[in-house]
């Protein structure tokens, strides 16, 4: 990009005032009579802040979150929604009159999110308003054909004294009967002033305010609201405007959320999700519950992320149901552990041709990802795994591929992948667990190869075996890599090898004692030679005569004990060992530490 190259230009519907970015940088916020949130890579407007007067200032909290506004009063918005969750008030005069008042400079967070500080231009003094985590939201209590019954709570409020809500719903779905008073503000004891609701249109305004000094903090119920249903289907009730306040008139800030109602018509369908684990696959059984007025439905069932489909089916419509009934059942490869969700979403007509939301009973259930070494999550590590590694030797990896070779994730699918598959080589797993945040139960450990898969892949394993032998160090893990490999060489082209080959030691660096494994392709005297850094010959061991064969094993490979000749061990060092037989000499280093 070329300095000064204009990337953007956002039309906006009058004067601006002030701009400020997202700590991202990928939000503008825009002050003005007709402020507004932009998205800077499309270019447009995300939207439009509600506030009475415009606005000279405006600023992000630091985490991105929240988005305040200031004139004559500060508005506070949700980023992610665009709700407006609290407005502070700070003009004292005619709401409607701005000429002279003290209107406010500048607005800003504290790092941390829970303060807000203003300053006007005329006032002297910087108002400092605390922000704490009240949250005060909808509850649907209960939806039935004639009735609606919604409970407005508050929960993490601090120092409530009084509050006003204004509530919208739909007056063509939901008509409205009446509120009364919670308990939060008026235990035993406490007097308050309960306001008779102010209904308007599409809006209901509750006010409830204490007499009795003292303020309430915790959680608790605001108001209960009853409503009489007038049309069957799905109805939306939300906080429009809300106002907490302490006992001192201060404004307490919130975060509000509403409530979807969903009425049910004359006819149900009540749809189970029933999980359960079968040989560590996820099998999710959906069976219908229904009256004889179903006409037709329709059931989806959408997959959490963590879930691959092996099989089964998903969707379903039908006509009517007379009875309960299995609907269907689907098979599931489990890539990440933690809880798991299934929650179906549809519809059922009735014989009134009217149509209604599903009553879903979700499926929950906790499991456990196998380790990364199970690359394929068949939660077993076995040849399969290590076909997977072999197949993308080398790659890159940047994301996180199904199945992902990079078994270390370190971006790389490489040797040390393999040595990590080795190292947990037959070892078999739960899917459940005691709990879910540790690794998954382990059944056993079978070392077994099946013969005829490993002869399919001679090279992979040759490959591999190349590779794992150029790692100088790696202690019990290489050789454990190192041992399994030349199983699956044994395997994939009988017992008797192409070459002779020099393995390297195990374990290496060794201290006191260490095995030296090869591979004969002919009958053959074998010596091996153990040399320093000189050349100088410090130890001979003798093997005598051998048949071709893999000697790599404790018991069949070369062995020495650390000693001279003379049986003195050896000092600290880099040393040599040779494989001496009628037709080579192989040598390779290995590394004594004492």
């Amino acid at each position: 990009m070329k300095t000064g190259e204009r990337l953007a230009t956002l039309r906006h519907d009058d004067m601006i005032s002030r701009v400020a970015f997202s700590p991202d940088g990928s939000l503008l916020a825009t002050a003005g009579w007709a402020s507004a949130i932009w998205d800077i890579a499309t270019e447009s407007e995300a939207f439009k802040l509600d506030h009475r007067w415009g606005a000279n200032t405006i600023v992000f909290s630091s985490d991105g979150s929240l988005v305040a506004a200031a004139i004559g009063d500060v508005g506070i918005w949700d980023v992610a929604s665009g709700d407006r969750l609290a407005t502070l008030e700070t003009l004292q005069q005619d709401d409607e009159n701005l000429d002279g008042l003290a209107t406010i400079a500048d607005v800003t967070f504290s790092p941390d999110g829970s303060l807000i500080a203003t300053r006007s231009y005329e006032d002297p003094t910087v108002s400092v308003w605390k922000l704490s985590n009240a949250i005060t939201k909808l509850k649907v209590l209960s939806a039935v054909l004639d009735s609606v019954r919604i409970q407005l709570r508050a929960e993490y409020v601090e120092d409530l004294y009084a509050w006003q809500a204004t509530l919208a719903y739909d007056p063509t779905v939901l008509e409205f009967v009446g509120a009364s008073e919670g308990d939060f503000l008026k235990p035993p004891g406490v007097s308050t002033i309960w306001q008779q609701p102010i209904v308007a249109n599409d809006t209901i305004t509750l006010v409830q305010s204490r007499i009795t000094p003292g303020e309430a903090s915790g959680d608790g119920i605001l108001a209960t609201l009853e409503f009489k249903v007038k049309e069957t289907g799905s109805s939306r009730i939300d906080i429009r405007d809300l106002r907490l306040s302490d006992e001192s008139a201060m404004s307490i800030f919130s975060r509000r959320s509403g409530a979807r109602v969903e009425v049910a018509s004359d006819v149900s369908l009540t749809v189970a999700a029933i999980l359960k684990l079968v040989n560590n696959e996820l099998v999710l059984t959906i069976r219908a519950e229904g009256t004889p007025d179903v006409r037709d439905f329709s059931v989806e069932i959408p997959v959490p992320s963590q879930l691959e489909r092996i099989d089964g089916q998903l969707e379903f419509t039908g006509e009517s149901i007379l009875e309960s009934a299995e609907l269907g059942k689907a098979r599931f490869r489990i890539w990440e552990g933690g809880e798991i969700v299934f929650r179906p979403r549809g519809t059922v007509v009735g014989t009134s041709g009217v149509a209604s939301p599903i009553s879903a009973i979700e499926g929950r259930i906790d499991v456990v990802a196998s380790p990364s070494a199970d690359v394929n999550k068949d939660y077993r590590i076995d040849i399969i795994d290590l076909i997977t590694v072999a197949r993308q030797f080398g790659q890159s990896i940047r994301s996180n591929p199904r199945p992902n070779p990079d078994v270390n994730r370190d971006g790389t699918v490489d040797v040390f992948d393999v040595v990590v598959i080795a190292r947990m080589f037959g070892q078999q797993f739960m899917a459940e667990s005691q709990d879910v945040a540790a690794a998954p139960r382990r059944l056993h450990r079978d070392q077994s190869m099946p013969t005829k898969i490993a002869s399919q892949h001679q090279s992979l394993w040759r490959r591999l075996l190349s590779e794992v032998d150029a790692l100088q160090d790696g202690g019990e893990d290489v050789a454990e890599a190192r041992r399994v490999l030349v199983e699956l060489v044994r395997l994939s082209d009988g017992a008797k090898p192409e070459r002779t080959v020099l393995r390297q030691n195990y374990p290496n660096p060794f201290n006191p004692e260490t095995w030296i494994p090869f591979e004969l392709s002919e009958p053959t005297d074998v010596v091996i030679h153990i040399y320093n850094v000189r050349s100088e010959l410090v130890r001979t061991v003798r093997l005598g005569r051998r048949e071709p064969g893999i000697y790599e094993s404790r018991s069949t490979a070369a062995y020495w004990d650390g000693r001279n000749e003379t049986g003195e061990p050896v000092s600290s060092g880099v040393y040599l060992y040779e494989l001496q037989t009628e037709s080579t000499r192989q040598r390779r280093r290995m590394v004594v530490v004492r």
